[in-house]
């Protein structure tokens, strides 16, 4: 299988998710997070793809008993990215709090 449309598939979702849902909250909103929000999905993306061997070759066999199979780990691996990259997001946002709150004393 070729693993290359899944995950651009899932890359560009998930940059457009996490663009998204750190427009909503107000701590995410600020430059640091949206530069994490675009990048962060097509970074790990990009690591998927090249690790390959160690999710998606085995997340591919469990899903044999699938139908469509590109569709479903587009989903799955566009998931994965987009709760990691908020993870990163609110990692950033919550650094960037405290570096405000120790210059202010």
């Amino acid at each position: 299988m070729i693993y290359a449309i899944p995950m651009l598939v899932a890359s560009a979702s998930a940059t457009f998710f996490c663009y998204l849902i750190a427009n909503s909250f107000t701590t995410l909103r600020n430059r640091a997070c949206r530069i994490v929000c675009l990048s962060c999905p097509v970074v790990l993306a990009a690591l998927l793809f090249v690790f390959r061997d160690a999710l998606l070759i085995p997340l591919h066999d469990l899903l044999q008993g699938l139908g469509d199979r590109a569709r479903a780990l587009s989903v799955i691996i566009a998931s994965l990215l987009v709760v990691i990259t908020l993870l990163v997001a609110n990692l950033v946002a919550q650094i960037r709090i405290l570096n405000r709150r120790g210059l202010d004393t």
